[in-house]
């Protein structure tokens, strides 16, 4: 499961940056989920991403439908671990909110 923090996490994690869950525990994903300081991806189609069409095609016949089961798959037939890690970070990017700056220096 993927989560984006909505204010930065004081263990390395920016805020609006997406991440697995695995990276905190269940009970602190329970505690932050419920305060709002997470919120869970809603990740679009790969379909919808612009990616090519013969990487769409390797993607879901690999069952990843999501730019969020992208960046969680382990490994798509066909395609090298470099290729794999290359759109990893294509989808992390697509799904990364940048954190606007502030022309006054404080904090949003």
């Amino acid at each position: 499961m993927l989560l984006r923090a909505l204010r930065k996490l004081n263990i390395g994690i920016e805020q609006y940056e997406v991440f697995k869950s695995s990276r905190i525990s269940k009970k602190t994903s329970d505690i932050l989920l419920a305060r709002g300081i997470i919120s869970l991806v809603e990740a679009p189609p790969v379909a919808a991403s612009g990616m090519t069409p013969e990487i769409v095609e390797r993607f879901e016949s690999a069952g990843v439908n999501t730019l969020a089961d992208v960046i969680e798959a382990e490994s798509v037939d066909g395609m090298t671990d470099a290729e794999l890690k290359t759109l990893k970070g294509v989808a992390s990017d697509m799904l990364t909110v940048e954190v606007p700056k502030s022309k006054c220096g404080c904090r949003r």
